[in-house]
């Protein structure tokens, strides 16, 4: 950096770089929609909240946006919380269970997680769970499966949503602490 002539700036963690990214993308729409906030100062501002779940772990984070009398943008983190055991293969898991159980008392197949045919069928679930996010239905083909069976199993958005329902308590909880902290 100082070969380049670079200023090197510090570190920051992920809710300060998207506070930043989403000022520098969107610094326009936060002039147009902050508000007074009703006490005497001529700053407006404006609230947002950035969601990461990533395959493991989500984090939240509540920014402020100020916008000052000549439409100076500047931002605050007023609360941010993680999970590092909460995320999107949660959702594969809970699906996968769901789609297990299905297979147990409809077509009398045992599958293990750590199996071949167990490795397949949380594919398939993925697979699903990806489709399911744009379209209102989809469904598991599995083919071979233990006993020469092969099984078609139906799948909703409203599956999805029941099957997951304890993933969607734990981020809801997680709202919960953001706002509770901010």
């Amino acid at each position: 950096a100082l070969i380049a002539e670079l200023k090197p700036l510090r570190c920051v963690d992920s809710c300060v770089a998207m506070a930043t990214m989403f000022e520098i993308k969107h610094a326009e729409r936060i002039i147009n929609e902050a508000v007074a906030d009703g006490d005497e100062s001529s700053e407006k501002k404006f609230k947002v909240v950035f969601v990461d779940m990533g395959h493991t772990s989500t984090s939240v984070a509540l920014v402020q946006y100020i916008v000052d009398e000549n439409n100076g943008v500047s931002s605050r983190v007023l609360s941010s919380v993680g999970k590092k055991d909460l995320g999107a293969r949660n959702i594969d898991d809970a699906l996968y269970n769901d789609v297990v159980s299905t297979l147990q008392s409809k077509h009398k197949v045992t599958v293990t997680p750590a199996s071949k045919v167990g490795s397949r069928v949380l594919r398939q679930c993925n697979k699903a769970k990806e489709i399911l996010s744009t379209i209102g239905e989809t469904s598991i083909v599995l083919e071979n499966l233990p006993g020469d069976v092969d099984a078609r199993i139906s799948l909703s958005q409203s599956t999805l949503e029941e099957s997951s329902k304890d993933v969607a308590a734990e981020l809801k909880s997680l709202f919960d602490t953001l706002f509770n902290e901010a």
